[in-house]
């Protein structure tokens, strides 16, 4: 495979996340709270490093990474345990 086409799995990456459909979901406090306690439960058992994130009414930013490269894996299950 060339090496423009290979992925650098060891990065720290810029995610988006949004609602579907772009509900405004975070402007309610629990619904907050609770993507806050999952986010601190996938730091601490599943290896998420997050260095920065910020909650918007509709969609969140993340800059983060994964100690095992599997960012991609990681993500999906946070989406899918989350939702």
């Amino acid at each position: 495979m060339s090496e423009l086409r290979k992925a650098n799995y060891d990065a720290v990456f810029f995610v988006t996340l949004t609602v579907v459909g772009g509900l405004d979901a975070f402007t309610c406090k629990n619904y907050c709270e609770e993507v806050i306690k999952n986010i601190q439960y996938w730091q601490q058992h599943k290896g998420l490093e997050l260095y920065a994130y910020v909650i918007m009414s509709n969609h969140m930013h993340w800059l983060a990474g994964q100690k095992d490269g599997k960012l991609n894996y990681l993500l999906r299950d946070f989406k899918s345990y989350t939702a």
